[in-house]
């Protein structure tokens, strides 16, 4: 047998929280009742927007709770979101609003037409795991993956309030995640590993060539 030795590596408690950024920190609450929406997409635009130095890029975390919102969370370029389990930090859109609990955006958190603008890159390189996004609108949506390449979510529920459905009434009933793209921007290299769907009547809904998606159960 050979002897290995290993040098005992002290890590102090400063160095180690260095390493990420708690969503609390920047007014978040996660108790259910207040409103999170502004709290967490200004910690993701502090960390990965007005920052180009790879090093200043710190994970965000979502401590356990229930992080309610009242509009879309814009996940921007290079960002890594994570959680302590996706029934545990969970992100959930108010019954009766009409729009995505999430989406990904620019690395200027731009979205839809325009990403892009003012020269900035477009979604990638995001990384979302152990966190839940909850739809409270039958009819609405989870989460959108627009533009975006190199994209990885990892033991991540997506959750509608559906108990039962007819695919035929239901066509453009409530989707887990959709997919945009344009003719320069096409989704690519999109991974979903271990995630939940669950109350959707969609699970993934895409119009996007079948190779865009890779999934591991």
């Amino acid at each position: 047998f050979r002897r290995v030795l290993f040098r005992s590596i002290t890590l102090s408690l400063q160095s180690w929280l260095d390493q990420f950024a708690s969503v609390l920190d920047f007014g978040a609450v996660g108790d259910g009742v207040t409103d999170d929406t502004a709290a967490i997409n200004r910690a993701l635009y502090q960390l990965y927007c007005r920052e180009v130095n790879p090093q200043i890029r710190r994970s965000l975390f979502f401590p356990a709770g229930t992080y309610r919102v009242t509009s879309s969370i814009y996940i921007p370029t290079y960002a890594t979101l994570w959680g302590e389990g996706n029934d545990n930090s969970i992100i959930a859109m108010d019954p009766g609003i009409n729009d995505y609990v999430a989406r990904t955006a620019d690395s200027l958190q731009n979205t839809g037409v325009n990403i892009g603008d003012a020269g900035a890159t477009p979604p990638g390189y995001i990384t979302v795991m152990n966190m839940g996004f909850t739809q409270s609108n039958p009819t609405g949506s989870v989460f959108l993956v627009q533009d975006a390449t190199n994209c990885r979510f990892q033991n991540v529920g997506f959750r509608g309030v559906s108990t039962t459905t007819d695919l035929t009434s239901d066509a453009n009933g409530s989707i887990g995640v959709s997919f945009a793209s344009t003719s320069s921007l096409v989704c690519d290299q999109i991974t979903f590993d271990g995630c939940v769907f669950s109350g959707l009547v969609w699970g993934v809904r895409s119009e996007e060539h079948t190779s865009v998606l890779q999934s591991r159960e």
